[in-house]
């Protein structure tokens, strides 16, 4: 009887035509069923060497992005596999494998001291209990092994539940409707070699299927592939001490729902032997993060094109020396940075000040009292210029100065190895350090976005080193005024303002036309004192009204780009 399991539904409806694929693989024989695809944006680009073919030979690649998501710093037409995507399976020809009683039934795999090993390409179906052992995949290098959990419950305090040895690649697919548990532990291998996650594979690594995860490692991490590791479905829980979903090579995620608590990041890519490799890519999914450090880190690049992102907890949130989000809806809650661009070579690898650059003392408690002024060493902070008589003053509100340059240069150049790229998406940042900080350039093309910056006289909504440039979409970013910073380019109206006074949380923002319209309005997760505005509907040669709680300034936009801290307004 053919077992079918829905393949996962991604947010977004999209009907895709008809995909008839069929695998044949070791023990096990799996039959897709021609269908109608819900919700997967699914475009396989023959143009890149993308095939449509998918045989026992043919793994092929697609690229599935969100609805109008579009990636431009990377390519993502070969993203995840027929494959990657697949459920369907024949039960009864797969190889059954009862783990409390160590049965066997089919081959490919063998009862040791250890626990079971799986040597053979094929599907293999893993129920029961097992305790103080391990799963073990140590197959030929071209096996593509597929291990089914139909209520599975792996538990071993000696190393990791589930180890991949050696194979092409393994497929771990959840059962519908199944209920899974999987817990490990770090355990040294030899001197070059440890295992230090529940599920650790040396090999490529997919999970899918339509049942739930539950994973704990509480002195490890979650999920390891030492190359790509792909999501594509399922339910996914895990509690871990260090990084929940770690690999080398990649991290993708095509769609599922997760909860991830961690004492290191939620989702980390790095690796320091290839710079085209360590990236993270989300096209879809529902995603709850409470990290201990960074939400989301690709050491090169994190790439979101869509889906539910809520970061509750992190230092900071989506961290790479590329971050580009084209999609979804993001929510970030940071401790430091919001967004960060940096490639680790400055200073320190965060936002912000950076160390040496000030003594925090001479701050005067700007926690409590933003409206305080704070002292400098020599060398001012990012953000400030130093006029000719030596004075330092805010770089945002010199008259005439829009941002670091003295032109409004919209030209964006994305072969900078250091950039932020928002080009759609709702995004809505709270962050304690800079809201968004790139250690090169911050470009916007599209999108709403909202920023909370910080409270501290130290930190700014946005804060760059080359320059900021915003070609379309809406923004709002709100913060102290100390390190407050305008677009340097811009092809639609962009204000800064500083206010009389702090605003508290909550204190809504609204902007309207001369004829009352609103263009646009926010309320602010924390307490502010100066706002970035930029939208399409803000016109030059055109006046405005910008309320923040009870204190309302009018302000024209004799330019594009406007630093205003003389705009008429009163209580």
């Amino acid at each position: 009887m053919i077992k079918k399991n829905k393949i996962h539904k991604f947010r977004t409806l999209i009907i895709l035509g008809l995909i008839a694929a069929t695998f044949s693989m070791g023990a096990c024989r799996t039959t897709t069923s021609t269908a109608i695809i819900e919700g997967i944006v699914d475009t396989i680009e023959t143009s890149a060497g993308v095939s449509d073919e998918n045989d026992d030979e043919s793994d092929s690649e697609k690229n599935i992005t969100s609805e109008n998501a579009t990636v431009v710093s990377m390519d993502v037409a070969d993203m995840f596999s027929d494959r990657d995507m697949e459920n369907e399976y024949e039960e009864s020809e797969c190889t059954m494998i009862n783990l409390e009683k160590e049965s066997i039934e089919g081959s490919g795999a063998k009862v040791t001291s250890e626990g079971i090993t799986i040597t053979e390409d094929g599907e293999y179906i893993l129920t029961g209990t097992y305790k103080n052992k391990q799963i073990t995949v140590e197959a030929a290098d071209d096996a593509k092994v597929r291990l089914i959990l139909k209520d599975a419950d792996i538990e071993n305090e000696k190393g990791a539940a589930i180890y991949v040895k050696s194979a092409d690649k393994v497929f771990i697919t959840l059962a519908d409707g199944s209920v899974n548990t999987v817990s490990g532990v770090t355990q040294t291998i030899s001197e070059d070699e440890e295992t230090d996650a529940a599920i650790y594979s040396k090999s490529d690594l997919t999970v899918n299927g339509e049942g739930s995860l539950s994973i704990k490692c509480s002195d490890g991490k979650g999920i390891v592939s030492k190359d790509d590791l792909k999501i594509t479905s399922g339910n996914i829980n895990i509690e871990a001490s260090d990084h929940a979903l770690s690999g080398k090579d990649s991290v993708r995620i095509a769609g599922g729902t997760f909860k991830l608590k961690t004492g290191e990041d939620g989702i980390h890519s790095g690796n320091d032997e290839d710079p085209e490799k360590g990236y993270v890519y989300i096209a879809d999914g529902n995603i709850e993060i409470d990290a201990s450090d960074d939400g989301i880190h690709g050491e090169t690049k994190t790439v979101i094109a869509g889906g539910i992102i809520n970061i509750i907890n992190s230092e900071e949130g989506i961290e790479g020396a590329v971050v580009e989000i084209a999609g979804g809806e993001i929510n970030v809650n940071s401790n430091d940075d919001g967004i960060n661009a940096s490639d680790g070579s400055g200073s320190s690898e965060f936002g912000g000040f950076k160390q040496g650059d000030f003594d925090p003392s001479q701050f005067n408690n700007f926690n409590e009292t933003m409206d305080k002024p704070f002292q400098f060493n020599e060398m001012p902070p990012e953000g400030f210029i130093e006029n000719s008589g030596g004075n330092h003053k805010k770089q945002g509100f010199e008259n005439g100065i829009t941002g670091i340059g003295t032109e409004n240069d919209s030209s964006i150049d994305l072969t900078q190895s250091v950039f932020v790229l928002i080009s759609g998406g709702e995004i809505n940042v709270n962050a304690q350090g800079d809201g968004i900080d790139s250690n090169g350039s911050f470009y916007v093309t599209g999108g709403n976005v909202y920023v909370s910056g910080p409270e501290n006289a130290g930190n700014g909504a946005i804060d760059y080193n080359s320059k900021a440039v915003i070609t379309g979409g809406s923004f709002i970013a709100v913060g102290s005024d100390g390190m407050a910073m305008n677009f340097t380019g811009s092809t639609q109206g962009s204000v800064l303002i500083s206010l009389s006074e702090n605003h508290s949380q909550g204190e809504e923002i609204i902007v309207k036309d001369e004829d009352s319209n609103v263009i646009l309005r926010y309320t602010p997760q924390s307490k502010y004192k100066s706002i970035l505005l930029s939208s399409e509907d803000l016109k030059e040669g055109s006046t405005y009204t910008i309320t923040a709680g009870d204190e309302i300034k009018t302000v024209t936009l004799d330019s594009l780009i406007l630093n205003n801290t003389g705009a008429k307004g009163g209580r």
